[in-house]
């Protein structure tokens, strides 16, 4: 293989991506309406924006422009296994949370010296319950947005009992925290349980398939004659049209 190919393929490689999700906002298109009702719920105090679909329709791709959409927030983002529980989520969040505060400078020096520290470190070792960790995020003195993918994957229903009540503490004590849970699912009962409490603090944002003009604006302008051969092709999902 000479160099002038072996560069092509790294470029190509760049920008298809049929077996991971868009990280990069320059390559990711359509969903213009999923993406404005994101970019409004999520600095709404008391709103927290439940992302789900079918597998493969793009709703990690849409969770990943999150932090493109709001580069001065605090934002993490995590995916679920099988395996997790209220405490591995919000442990392995905070162990990925960081905040900057300002401490006086030891002397006589009226300078103030920047330090930053872990949100784990705050709450300590003890296992978290929602209360705790409703009353430490209610403290971050900024913007937040965490992001809990893959939700679909917890099968612990204390969990999600657990997330929903974090949910409705969030919403009444730390306007400045939303929470968006993203993962496979035909409704938001499905995925995160059915919780009156918290009924009015989510707001659905359902990814279905692709239609025909997001999937013109994926491939370009040169796929729009065949667009529809492309549609029956792909059966409207975002993985297997970037493989056509």
């Amino acid at each position: 293989m000479s160099k002038q190919e072996f560069d092509r393929i790294a470029d190509a490689s760049i920008v298809f991506t049929p077996g991971a999700p868009v990280n990069s906002k320059a390559f990711f298109s359509g969903r213009k309406d999923q993406v404005r009702r994101v970019a409004e719920t999520i600095p709404a105090a008391g709103r927290h924006p439940v992302i789900y679909g079918q597998r493969g329709v793009g709703k990690t791709s849409l969770a990943n422009r999150i932090r493109d959409l709001f580069d001065d927030f605090l934002a993490v983002k995590i995916s679920c296994d099988g395996s997790d529980t209220f405490t591995s989520i919000w442990n392995r969040i905070l162990q990925n949370s960081s905040i900057d505060f300002k401490t006086q400078a030891l002397g006589f020096t009226s300078d103030a010296a920047s330090r930053t520290i872990l949100l784990s470190d705050i709450l300590g070792p003890a296992t978290p319950a929602a209360a705790e960790v409703g009353q430490l995020l209610a403290k971050i003195g900024k913007f937040t947005v965490f992001i809990i993918d893959e939700f679909d994957k917890v099968s612990d229903e204390a969990t999600k009992r657990a997330m929903a009540d974090l949910i409705k503490i969030v919403s009444d004590t730390a306007p400045r925290t939303t929470l968006v849970i993203v993962g496979v699912a035909d409704n938001i009962t499905q995925l995160v349980g059915g919780h009156p409490s918290i009924e009015r603090n989510l707001v659905q944002i359902e990814l279905p398939t692709m239609n025909d003009d997001e999937i013109t604006e994926k491939g370009g302008s040169r796929l729009a004659p065949p667009v529809l051969v492309i549609v029956s092709l792909s059966h409207e999902l975002r993985c297997l049209t970037e493989i056509i």
